[in-house]
């Protein structure tokens, strides 16, 4: 076979592994950045709790005309608005785990020695059991990512499950750039997965496809679009 044949066809028994540096240094951060989201949320909730109490007497002056419907209203507004901040939170804490998995993940790939010894064309893909990588040669930016979206709506009927888009407060944590790069929440063996997979490789756009989940987690398996993250070189503390 020849060199790129090889690098196409080429499967290994499982990943390479991130340095124990690495892997403690990305979970303490995010540690410290879901601790901060849980102190926010402690707030929020006590925001709620006092509004609630609120609209609860307004309704009762309501109901003896005291005060106007618009007033009431209003209230109302405010209690489901200081709900949705609530939400946000409770979100913002359930995707860092999901990040913290993939990053992990993403992780083990950039520290992975490949084996080849020949260089991998720009348009060939390395194929292994724990993962895919495929070296677009296209010119990717994010802004494209848009007609990405509008392939996968138009094939499946909803939206791209994107789990993490560009950069984050917790990709500054981890030293990340991740600013030209998005992580979509598929399996690459789902149906969903093997379409997608296929339009990026014929727009030749690069991308990471993961198989397996950091062991503990279940949200690990996900398609990484752009080149693979790397360490921007400062931190946000």
């Amino acid at each position: 076979r020849t060199p790129k044949a090889q690098a196409d066809a080429l499967v290994v028994s499982r990943s390479g592994e991130a340095s124990a540096g690495d892997h403690n240094a990305l979970v303490n951060a995010t540690e410290t950045y879901k601790s901060s989201l849980r102190d926010l949320l402690v707030l929020r909730e006590e925001r709620v709790e006092g509004a609630a109490e609120e609209l609860e007497k307004l309704r009762e002056l309501y109901k003896d005309g005291i005060i106007s419907r618009q007033k009431f209203e209003e209230s109302e507004q405010t209690l489901v608005e200081l709900r949705g901040q609530v939400a946000e939170v409770h979100q913002k804490i359930k995707a860092a785990d999901q990040m913290l998995a993939e990053a992990l993940l993403e992780a083990e790939v950039v520290n992975a020695p490949l084996a080849v010894a020949a260089p991998i064309a720009a348009k060939s893909s390395l194929r292994r059991v724990a993962y895919i990588r495929y070296a677009g040669s296209g010119n990717w930016s994010l802004s494209e990512a848009t007609k990405i979206e509008g392939f996968f709506f138009t094939r499946f009927g909803r939206h791209l499950p994107v789990s993490a888009y560009g950069q984050s407060d917790l990709h500054n944590r981890w030293g990340y750039d991740h600013r030209n790069a998005m992580d979509v929440a598929v399996h690459p063996d789902s149906t969903e997965g093997q379409s997608l997979m296929a339009y990026l490789s014929s727009q030749r756009i690069p991308f990471l496809a993961f198989r397996q989940a950091v062991q503990g987690s279940a949200t690990g398996p996900h398609i990484h679009i752009g080149r693979p993250s790397s360490k921007s070189g400062w931190t946000q503390q």
